[in-house]
Order: C-alpha cells, then structure tokens, then sequence
C-alpha cells in the first residue's frame, strides 16, 4: 500500500516477510522516510525503527486515554521492537486499566494513582515479585508517553518494591542427564534439543524459538542473537553439544527459517510440564535452565562480566545474583590474609 492520505493525515501500510507495519503521520514525506527505514533496518538485520508520528494513533487522533496509550505502545512499541514480550505487555497493561479504567486521562495518572494500583494488586494475594511485574508493563508505557509522545511533561514514579533475592534454582548434573534421558526414552527428540541447547547457551526462551538460521556462522560456533530484551545484540559462542545439535537439526528439518522456530510454546509446555512432574522436579521451569547455564559458568570461575555479557543482562545487579556461587573468590581473600 504505502503511504496515502487518510483525512488530515497519511497512512503508512506495508508489509515485509509476513509481518505488518502501520503507522500514520502528519507529513507523507515521514511516512515513506519511515518505511524505507524500516526496510533497510530489517535487510541488515536491526530491528525496526518506531514510526515518529508524534503521539498520533492508527486512527489519526491523538492518545489521550490510557486505553489509547495501550494500543499505540502495543501496536508500536511491543509489536515491533519486542515482539516476545507483547503477550507479556498486553495481559499486564490490561490488569492495570481494569483497575485505573481505559477512558482516564493519561495526564491524571499521579503518585498517588500508581500507589493505589499497587495497593490493590497487593490486596488481591500478588507478591510485590508479581505486583513489580504488572507495574513495569504500565511504567514502560508512561515512558513513551513522556519520551516519545510527548503528551506528559513529567512521568510519575512507579512504586517499584525491592524484591527478596531468594535461592536461584538450577538443575544439577544428574538432573539434567534425567530430564535428557527420559525425553529421548519417550521419543521427544524436539524437547531433547531444546532443553540442552537452552542449558548451553543460557539464551531465553524467545531468543532461541525466534533464532533464524542466518543469525549462525558458517562452522556453527557462534550464534548472533539479534533481537533481545536488553536490546543489544550479542554473540555467543556454542558448545560442542549445541554444535552438534544444530548441525543435526539443519540436516534433518525441512524448515529453511530456523532450528527451533516451529516449535511454539504452547506445543511442548505441556510435555516439559510432563516430564518435571514425572521426575517430581515441581519447582523447574524454562527458564530454570538459564539459571543453570549461568550457575554453571560463575561456579566454574568464569568472572561476572563475563557471565553478563554471555546472558545479555543489561544491569549488573542482575548478573550479581549468582555471585555467592563463586566461593573461591572469598577463599583467595583468606589464602592471602593467612599469607600476610
């Protein structure tokens, strides 16, 4: 389609592999700037740039309302720029407009609006884990509203709770030669794969099933992992077993996408739901196996920075989770005082 004219403005409707991109915009020179920038930016590889249509919506009226304000952010934000977390932000920004009501005013949201929120996810049995969740949805949404849009001068403080950093669950050794062994025993070679090269590389769930095989060197020992949630690609390089399992699935499949991207969450949750009960491994989840992949590298001495760049953590704080499975760290502090 292009860019047309749509009442006052112009609309900007294209499509690239698949995927829709709209937008509407004040200028028809914005709009085909913003799709030739899409374009390129997805033939190198980037992920696409936001369409700069100063807070109008698809429709053409400006956001005012939150419910307006969540739309846009899905639709342009979300939908564009983090596609794995879109199901994430949808359900979260929901719960929280359930609450504040889709006609209020983005500019009426205040302190003490958000400390109200926050109160009643509390009252309804949310830890301050969960409640944190739902909130960042709304915060990064009143973000864009002040950055991007431009409809508030100033975003109100989310009440963000200091979490309690609990016992990080990893599996053992032998945990992970059971949950192998009984995938590959009940024929679930898909699973199998997906759960050692997870182990492995220690990527998120999204990161792997999105993983094109473009993003692989040619010898298959690194692996670029374009789009992720800190936004800032990385590349790992991947173990002999990883090699070997994606050497092995590019010979087998028929998909020319990538090794893991037909396999949806929703088509082996309930096998990996299956076999942790099976194994009465209750507490292990997917991401359990990021977990693991970082435990193992901080316990086998690998330093923090290291291990922050590997995982993609964007803070530091984050990677700081696993410090005190490091313990040689300390006993070298002692060596050296006995040493003195």
């Amino acid at each position: 389609m292009g860019t047309k004219p749509r009442g006052n403005t112009y609309a900007t409707d294209f499509v690239v592999k698949g995927v829709r991109y709209r937008a509407s915009f004040d200028h028809y020179e914005d709009g085909v700037k913003w799709e030739a920038d899409v374009r390129h930016a997805l033939k190198m590889g980037r992920p696409a740039p936001e369409p700069n249509n100063n807070g109008k919506t698809q429709g053409g009226g400006r956001v005012r309302t939150l419910g307006q304000l969540r739309d846009y952010v899905l639709k342009n934000h979300y939908a564009v720029h983090a596609r794995r977390s879109l199901d994430w932000a949808e359900r979260n920004l929901r719960l929280c407009l359930e609450f504040l009501g889709e006609e209020t005013p983005v500019a009426d949201v205040d302190e003490e609006t958000l400390d109200r929120l926050a109160e009643h996810f509390r009252k309804e049995g949310n830890s301050d884990a969960t409640v944190n969740r739902k909130l960042a949805a709304l915060s990064k949404a009143l973000t864009i509203a002040q950055q991007k849009l431009r409809i508030i001068d100033r975003k109100p403080a989310v009440p963000l709770t200091r979490e309690h950093q609990g016992r990080i669950r990893f599996l053992t050794r032998d945990e992970e030669v059971a949950m192998l062994t009984l995938l590959q025993r009940w024929g679930q070679q898909d699973l199998h794969d997906l759960i050692a090269f997870a182990i492995d590389s220690g990527a998120r769930r999204g990161e792997i099933l999105s993983a094109k095989w473009v993003d692989f060197d040619a010898t298959y020992e690194r692996w670029t992992i374009w789009e992720n949630k800190a936004d800032h690609p990385r590349t790992v390089p991947l173990t002999k077993r990883a090699r070997e399992i994606i050497k092995r699935r590019r010979r087998a499949t028929n998909d020319h996408d990538g090794p893991f991207v037909r396999m949806l969450p929703s088509t082996f949750r309930s096998m990996f739901d299956r076999v942790t009960r099976h194994l009465s491994l209750d507490d292990v989840v997917f991401h359990t196996l990021r977990h693991t992949c970082a435990s193992r590298l901080v316990q086998a001495g690998v330093d923090l920075r290291r291990v922050q760049e590997w995982l993609g953590h964007k803070r530091i704080e984050t990677t700081m989770r696993y410090a005190h499975l490091s313990p040689r760290d300390l006993e070298l502090a002692r060596d050296a005082l006995e040493a003195a």
